[in-house]
Formats: C-alpha cells, sequence, structure tokens
C-alpha cells in the first residue's frame, strides 16, 4: 500500500470516531472543510498566493479529507485580521506575517522579527532544535490557538533614502515609512518614524512626505516602484533579518482532528516554509540585479558603521526590556531567544564564526 493510500485508510478510520466533535457545518462523508482568513499584510497578492498554495497543499496530502478555503481579508481590514477572525471562531485558520498581530502580545515579536535577531534559518532551528516550539505553544495557547511557522521572507532590505548616507548623523529628524519594533529602534536612533498604507506611500515620497522607506525586500520594493523616486538602497536590515508567517488555527478545531491530519498541517506548513524561503531568495536577488543594472539604483551592503552600532545599541535596550518584562511569559520567551542566539551566533557571526567566514571568502576568491 502506497503512502497516500494508508494515509486516507487509516484518516478515514479516526475520522470517523470524530465526528460528533467537529461542527455539522464542516463535516461531509467524514471529510473536513474549514476556512482561512488571509492577512491583508504587505505584499498582499504575494501573501494570497502563498495561503492559496498551502491551502491546495493541505487538500492534496490529506487526499481531499481535509480542505481549507483562503478567505480574503475585507476593504480596509485590520492587519491583524487573521488571529482575529480564528480567536472570534469567524474562520478556522488565518494566515499571514506574524507580524501583522505582534502587538497583540509583547511575546509575539520573537516569532516574527527582532531587530538584530535571528535569521528565518536560525528562527527555524531556535523552535525546532532549541526549545522555542515550547514557548511559541505557550503564548498561543493564551489566544486559544495552535500556530505553524508556514513562511519567510528571509532578511529584508534596509530601505530606501534620497541621499546616501554617511553617518548617524544624517539619519536626525528625517521621516522614515516604518513600523512595529523596527520604528521603536529608528526612533532611538534620531529618526521620525512614519506609518501609512502601502498603496500610499509612493505618492508620499513623491510629495516629500517622506525621507526615507523601509518596505520588505527587492521584489516588492520592484514591484511598489521606490526606484523612480530614490537611487540609494541599502540592501541590508538590521531591523528586520527575517519575516516569519504563520498558520494560525482554532485549538478546538486543531484538537478535534485525527491525528494523521494533523501530521498533514505540519508537514505541509514545513514544506510551505522552505518554499517560501526558496522563492523569496530568487525573487529578491532577481529583482536586486535589475535594480541595479536597469533602473540606475546604488545599492549599498550595508548601513555605515555608526548607524549599525547605534541599531545595535537600540536593539540591544529593547530586548533587555523584554527580558526583563513583568509578564512572565514574555520573560521566558526572551530568555529561550536569547539563549539560542547565544549558541547559534557561535557559527554565524564575526571573525571566528564559519558562515561570516564562508561568504567573505567566495566573495574574494570565486571568481567566475
Amino acid at each position: 500500500m502506497d503512502r497516500r493510500s494508508f494515509l486516507k485508510t487509516a484518516t478515514l478510520g479516526a475520522a470517523a470516531t470524530t465526528v460528533t466533535a467537529l461542527a455539522a457545518p464542516a463535516l461531509s462523508q467524514g471529510r473536513i472543510a474549514w476556512r482561512m482568513q488571509v492577512s491583508p499584510a504587505l505584499g498582499a497578492t504575494r501573501a494570497a498566493t502563498d495561503a492559496a498554495r498551502l491551502a491546495e497543499r493541505i487538500g492534496t496530502i490529506s487526499d481531499g479529507l481535509l480542505t481549507v478555503q483562503p478567505v480574503a481579508a475585507p476593504a480596509g481590514a485590520a492587519q491583524g485580521v487573521a488571529l482575529d477572525a480564528v480567536i472570534a471562531g469567524q474562520t478556522e485558520t488565518g494566515h499571514g506575517p506574524v507580524q501583522a498581530w505582534q502587538t497583540r502580545s509583547e511575546a509575539l515579536p520573537f516569532f516574527a522579527a527582532m531587530p538584530f535577531g535571528l535569521t528565518a534559518m536560525e528562527m527555524a532551528s531556535w523552535l525546532d532544535q532549541l526549545g522555542g516550539m515550547a514557548v511559541r505553544d505557550a503564548v498561543h495557547d493564551t489566544f486559544g490557538v495552535q500556530a505553524f511557522l508556514c513562511g519567510d521572507t528571509g532578511p529584508q532590505a534596509g530601505g530606501w533614502f534620497r541621499t546616501a548616507l554617511a553617518g548617524i548623523e544624517d539619519l536626525q529628524g528625517l521621516r522614515l515609512l516604518t513600523a512595529g519594533l523596527p520604528a521603536q529602534v529608528w526612533r532611538r536612533m534620531g529618526l521620525s518614524p512614519v506609518a501609512m498604507a502601502a498603496d500610499e506611500t509612493l505618492a508620499a515620497l513623491q510629495a516629500g512626505a517622506l525621507d526615507g522607506i523601509e518596505f520588505a525586500g527587492p521584489a516588492r520594493d520592484l514591484d511598489m516602484g521606490y526606484h523612480q523616486l530614490c537611487k540609494h538602497y541599502y540592501t541590508m536590515s538590521f531591523t528586520k533579518p527575517a519575516m516569519a508567517s504563520e498558520l494560525i488555527i482554532a485549538r478546538n478545531s486543531y484538537l478535534a482532528l485525527p491525528p494523521n491530519l494533523r501530521e498533514v498541517l505540519r508537514i505541509a506548513c514545513a514544506a510551505a516554509h522552505r518554499d517560501s524561503l526558496a522563492t523569496n531568495a530568487a525573487r529578491d536577488a532577481t529583482a536586486l540585479r535589475s535594480l541595479m543594472t536597469t533602473h540606475g539604483v546604488t545599492a549599498y551592503p550595508a548601513f555605515p558603521d555608526s548607524i549599525l552600532q547605534a541599531g545595535g545599541k537600540a536593539a540591544a535596550e529593547i530586548i533587555t526590556a523584554l527580558r526583563d518584562s513583568g509578564d512572565p511569559l514574555t520573560r521566558r520567551t526572551a530568555e529561550s531567544y536569547v539563549a539560542a542566539l547565544e549558541i547559534l551566533r557561535l557559527k554565524a557571526d564575526g571573525a571566528d564564526g564559519a558562515d561570516a567566514s564562508y561568504h567573505a571568502a567566495r566573495a574574494r576568491f570565486l571568481n567566475i
């Protein structure tokens, strides 16, 4: 018997025992149908595509025993609508970047993107191997949901500026489009963070209401057209070294599933996470080359040291404050995160870091 036939046979048997535990509208001859609220976060088209692919994958792997129908966010919906819809019982699942609902708990930003924090691969290592999964489950339990990592943009870009930056003094008073923890970092560095809807940003830049934009990565930035007005692009973000997405599931709905279908969700989300990293890496690299060779953009691999030093100081202050939080769950999350960071950076950072040394050596010596 092949894997698909085994999964179908085993799941049908298990599902039959859970019929009374599931809502009647969601069941049809042992099949389970869910709805997925999609976040209206930055890159809405891409987010909808990622959600649709994940839903399709769940249906395929389960042989149609569990189907998920994406639901587009209504016009003007809040960024956190995906989580809100699940909490309110409007949909069984929600999909989107953790950044969209990170304000719901001081602990949640650790699972989104922490300034000067874990990269996407390091985040996966923390969650899967270094104790992060337990604290993430504890945080999500407070909302009555189960969460699976299901995507990541990888490192985003530092952003667009009208003129090249010589140092920290050039940032003072600039109006920068940014939000969340990155906004807190930039504010501590002397900038004036500005938040607005994505579709308003290009006009605001053109009208002089913004001096700079920290948006996403090269592919999404190219789509937005910022290169038409700004030619100085900092390609390394120290505020967003990763940008994780989650599949949020109502805990009662998740626990009502037979074990086979819970495993389907885990496998589908793991595959979606891998595909997301690969797709975004390829799209961003291709877009960056286009920005530089076709659109006359000057790309800088990093900000000047004085800016990075100030950013590191601000990030450390924010992480320390969270580690000293009066909320025990936030403290626990911060302590677990920092412990993982201290381990993982041994291989990645500085002159003694194998990863950093490899990239430096490849840049210097591989001439093809």
